[in-house]
């Protein structure tokens, strides 16, 4: 698991905490759930201002 895959699931922890239903952003995950749902990712970074580069 690297580094970005921890912060994912940390984000995702604390929200299932909060009473929140999150889930991974997967293709299809959040259709499973009849009602809200957060979907969460995370990507890096790179660029200065309003430049920038996902990867």
């Amino acid at each position: 698991m690297n580094g970005l895959n921890q912060v994912r699931d940390a984000v995702i922890s604390a929200l299932k905490s909060a009473g929140v239903a999150a889930v991974p952003a997967c293709e299809g995950n959040a259709k499973k759930y009849a009602g809200a749902v957060a979907a969460v990712d995370v990507a890096t970074a790179e660029g200065k201002g309003k430049n920038w580069t996902f990867s």
